[in-house]
């Protein structure tokens, strides 16, 4: 076993690791502080990063929105002046619900039947989901109808309120999406989804 240092040299060399100590704590506390420093200024100087989690779906939900709402501004108009032969009609439907609509234009149109939005109206249509798998897809819509069907000699042939819940289904048709089948639960007055504003 090793003998310890004369006294002298014990001090010496105690002196010298105290030294070396205190000038290591000042530069790891200097390191520490820039780099507290510098992580500040990164905090406060970084920009956010882009989300890596966006729907890769978001370009079709939209464009299915739009044919939906597209759609449904539609309605509107043909239901105060039908006519079986639109062009909305091939634009936007296909399947079994473009032959529903074109059946149910020509029946308005044949007798005279139009629609008329009544003051302080309580009309509605909203989106409520949108569900794709390839190139089938689903939307949610929520509708409240309260014009009036006026018949050809002006008479009101229905005044009611109704509410919807209805499931309409879109197809990929190239380029865009077209609606093509309609499943609806309807109900007297404001009432379900509608209740949900």
């Amino acid at each position: 076993m090793p003998w310890p240092p004369p006294p002298t040299q014990f001090l010496a060399i105690l002196l010298l690791t105290v030294l070396a100590a205190c000038h290591s704590g000042s530069s790891a506390a200097s390191s520490s502080s820039s780099t507290t420093t510098e992580r500040r200024n990164l905090t406060v100087t970084t920009e956010p990063r882009p989300s890596t989690t966006a729907d890769p779906q978001a370009a079709d939900k939209a464009a299915i929105r739009k044919v939906a709402e597209d759609w449904n501004s539609a309605v509107t108009r043909l239901g105060a002046a039908p006519n079986p032969d639109d062009p909305a009609l091939r634009r936007y439907l296909t399947g079994q619900l473009l032959l529903n609509y074109r059946a149910l234009w020509e029946q308005r149109q044949r007798d005279r039947i139009v629609a008329r939005p009544v003051i302080h109206s309580r009309r509605m249509y909203r989106i409520d989901g949108i569900a794709i798998s390839g190139s089938v897809a689903l939307i949610r819509e929520c509708v409240v109808d309260d014009d009036l069907l006026v018949g050809p000699e002006n008479q009101v042939l229905n005044d009611d309120v109704e509410s919807a819940e209805m499931v309409t289904t879109a197809m990929r048709a190239g380029p865009t999406w077209k609606l093509s089948a309609r499943a609806a639960k309807r109900m007297k007055g404001i009432a379900g989804c509608a209740l949900q504003r």
